[in-house]
């Protein structure tokens, strides 16, 4: 039978389409003609769903026949603004228009007013610009409005809750809307979601939220609500009104004060819980599943009643100000599946009864004062699987063996505390271990064999331990490894020279000189105190990187330079320029045997004799010098250039011993005898 009404345009993902049989269908592609989709008379078209780019749907043909499951491609927001929606206001019939998720520009088409029937509108993920076109606020049939995550500007219309009375959800998130909330909002008295998140909305919330008796998800994070006074929050004393309520979150906003008892009388249904401070009475909503309170300045102590809310599953407590001690009844709380209290002032001993969150797939408790040993129960958690995170803290104690039953673990950190001992060889178990983080501590003892096993490491951080023994030639073969950091340990012997450690990261001054076209001032990014940077391309692979060049004559460079290198070892950031590696010499200049200035009798027996006694500092290492001269600044007892002037003093002495042991005659020579009494006088 042929199908000539084409009653719904479904444009869905391909990779979601099946055939009848339930295999794959392999659709075929045409470029989008919105003529072969409808007429301009068509106007018992209800849906229009595109998602994703690719599209899929039926049209009909000219001899009537359907064309199940073809591909349309070649979107553009040109065909979709210009074409396909400026002839949707003849499909009178339109309920549904879903093209999120795409990457459309432009503003949106002031024809969708034109859709007197639509109920949901979904243009949320794209790119689009510019206000909601006023038309739109006149759709009075309209149940959903999705505008999220797009480049939208302007204020939502103060009367968006008249005209759009019928409103269940209002999604307007992740845009640039700016102005008040409209207190109009409250005549939506259907409304259950209102996402009006990441954004620049400012002013007060309206007081009377409490009259959307059916709203369960309110979001107004990140903008720029409140009026900085003691009642900011007062809206919320409304909201037990909401039987159904179920997620609030009004985090990183300019609110005052702290999230009263009154928060106790919200609906025993509420699963999110996204600001304020914790109150005692929070153990009455036992029906919490989400408790995200992070990047607040949530001061006080965890409260105990935490442990009734056995429905909860996620607890964000992150980047606050807590402190006192982790609660033990948070060992209540089986059903958890991740725990982020880390970078807060939290202290005492991990409570063992932590082992009893069996569900757990993260823990997060690193950069706060906590103390004690790792609990057994703890380690052995062979749920967590995502990361288990302790850095920063002062535990003690050894690296617990049971560690080996989190098997599937991706990452792993105990840096930067004092945990001693060897490691446990139980690792060798924690196959999916990706990054693994040991820095910092006490540990010592050879590096395991154990490694060897890790095939999916690709971060090693080992550094500032007790470790020693040969660097394992097994690393090399580690195939994903990245980044390994063995340094200040006690390790000895040869660097393997395959796998990772083929392309270590070495260049000579010439190089790095060579580079920055012999450090010229067109390729100098910029001076500090303390050297300057220069932009350089390498030659070996093409590579632009930056060259720091210190001046090491400049008082403090030393000592600079050595406090940069430990902040950014302890520093982790996206934006951050990786370090590739550092060289030391005298200058690009440096001499070698070979030199030029090598010729016509001139060689280093005269290059040194030639220096000596005025010439030393020119001919030396710097930094020979340079420690002197910071010492004679920094002391107050100590004339100026005493301790500098003595130095040089000293090198000219071993220069003129050098001199004289290497003269070309063997009877002007000075002998081993002379040269040592040399030595013992100074």
């Amino acid at each position: 039978m042929a199908v000539r009404a084409l009653m719904e345009l479904t444009l869905l993902p391909t990779r979601f389409l099946t055939g009848g049989s339930g295999r794959s269908v392999v659709p075929r592609c045409f470029p989008i003609r919105t003529e072969g989709l409808w007429h301009r008379d068509r106007a018992d078209l209800e849906r229009i769903v595109v998602f994703d780019w690719f599209l899929v749907g039926n049209r009909t043909v000219a001899n009537g026949a359907a064309i199940d499951r073809e591909v349309v491609n070649d979107v553009t927001l040109g065909a979709m603004s210009e074409s396909l929606l400026a002839r949707c206001r003849n499909a009178s019939s339109l309920t549904e228009l879903s093209i999120g998720n795409n990457k459309f520009e432009g503003s949106i088409p002031v024809q969708i007013g034109r859709l007197s029937k639509l109920k949901l509108l979904q243009l949320g993920g794209n790119h689009l610009s510019g206000p909601i076109p006023t038309p739109i606020y006149n759709l009075s049939s309209l149940l959903y409005l999705d505008v999220s995550e797009n480049h939208l500007t302007g204020r939502i219309h103060p009367d968006i809750g008249r005209t759009l009375s019928n409103l269940l959800g209002l999604y307007v998130s992740l845009n640039h809307f700016m102005g008040p909330i409209p207190v109009s909002l409250s005549n939506a008295s259907g409304l259950k979601y209102l996402s009006i998140g990441a954004n620049s909305f400012t002013g007060t919330v309206p007081t009377n939220p409490g009259s959307l008796r059916a709203l369960e998800r309110l979001s107004l994070s990140e903008n720029q609500l409140g009026i900085m006074e003691p009642d900011g929050l007062s809206f919320l004393n409304s909201l037990p009104n909401c039987s159904r309520f179920q997620m609030l979150d009004i985090g990183k906003n300019r609110f005052k004060g702290k999230l009263t008892d009154s928060v106790s009388n919200l609906s025993t249904a509420l699963q999110y819980l996204l600001a304020g401070n914790i109150p005692e009475a929070i153990e009455k909503l036992v029906g919490l599943q989400f408790l995200v309170m992070s990047w607040n300045s949530i001061t006080g102590e965890m409260p105990a009643g935490i442990g009734k809310l056995k429905q909860l599953m996620d607890l964000h407590l992150f980047d606050n100000k807590i402190s006192g001690v982790i609660p033990s009844s948070i060992g209540n709380l089986t059903q958890l599946r991740q725990l982020k209290l880390h970078t807060n002032n939290l202290g005492g001993n991990i409570p063992s009864s932590l082992g009893n969150s069996e569900q757990l797939e993260l823990l997060r408790l690193f950069n706060n004062n906590l103390t004690g040993v790792i609990p057994r129960e703890v380690a052995s958690l062979s749920s967590i699987t995502l990361s288990f995170n302790l850095a920063q803290n002062s535990l003690t104690g050894p690296f617990p063996s049971e560690v080996g039953n989190m098997s599937h673990l991706l990452d792993f950190d105990i840096s930067l505390n004092r945990l001693s001992g060897e490691i446990p060889s139980t690792i060798s178990n924690c196959l999916m271990l990706e990054q693994l983080h040991m820095g910092s501590n006490l540990l010592q003892g050879p590096i395991p064999s154990a490694f060897s096993t890790l095939k999916s490491l690709q971060v090693l951080d080992h550094s500032r331990n007790n470790f020693s023994g040969e660097i394992p030639v097994y690393l090399q073969n580690l195939i994903f490894l990245q980044n390994l950091n063995l340094s200040f340990n006690n390790l000895k012997g040869e660097v393997p020279r395959e796998g990772v450690f083929r392309n270590a990261s070495e260049f000579s001054i010439v190089e790095l000189s060579k580079a920055t076209n012999q450090f010229s001032p067109s390729n100098l990014i910029g001076e500090g105190s303390y050297g300057s940077v220069y932009r350089g391309i390498l030659h070996t692979d093409g590579m632009i990187v930056a060259v720091k060049v210190l001046n090491l004559k400049q008082k403090g460079a030393a000592k600079c330079f050595m406090a940069e290198c430990n902040a950014l070892q302890n520093m982790s950031h996206r934006n951050l320029v990786k370090i590739i590696t550092t060289c030391s010499s005298i200058d690009s200049r440096g001499r070698r045997p070979t030199d030029s200035i090598f010729t016509d009798g001139m060689n280093i027996h005269q290059f040194a004799k030639m220096a000596i006694p005025e010439g030393v500092p020119e001919i030396v290492d710097p930094s020979l010098l340079s420690k002197a001269r910071d010492e004679d600044n920094n002391d107050p007892n100590v004339g100026r250039s005493k301790r500098s002037t003595s130095a040089e003093e000293c090198l000219s002495a071993l220069l003129k011993i050098g001199v004289s042991s290497s003269m070309e005659s063997a009877e002007e020579r000075m002998g081993i005898r002379d040269a040592q009494a040399e030595l013992h006088i100074w």
